[in-house]
């Protein structure tokens, strides 16, 4: 696994056994009033995987629900990899993402913007088709 996913992952703020997906994901929307936004990470991942593709994604998911996409406390994540399921604040993985790529936090959201017109990512995984 790619070092620095590997370093995203222990941002988590609790890991489970994925079998246990379903029960874990709904106690936590219940408890915390917020959504859940799935990402599924292959152990072969490379980092380039989440950069370009996973949070770019996440950002327009974020803005299409009038969500502040950097600070949100209404959706966290729930990151699948391998077999384990990994939960994390949004804003944690903005952060690590940030820090990884040496992104000044008022850079952050430009930089996901050029990464989704430069991966052409389709407007259907938008949710506007």
């Amino acid at each position: 696994m790619d070092a620095r996913i590997r370093t995203l992952l222990s941002k988590a703020t609790s890991c489970v056994p994925a079998r246990r997906a379903n029960a874990e994901i709904a106690k936590r929307r219940e408890l915390f009033d917020a959504s859940s936004y799935e990402m599924v990470l292959p152990p072969e991942a490379e980092w380039r995987i989440v950069r370009n593709r996973l949070a770019p994604l996440l950002h327009r998911h974020l803005r299409d629900l009038s969500q502040q996409p950097l600070s949100t406390t209404q959706v966290f994540l729930s990151i699948f990899c391998e077999e384990s399921l990994y939960f994390m604040r949004v804003e944690d993985f903005f952060g690590y993402l940030a820090d990884a790529e040496s992104i000044p936090p008022t850079a952050l959201e430009p930089f996901l913007e050029s990464r989704a017109r430069e991966n052409a990512i389709p407007v259907a995984l938008l949710g506007k088709a």
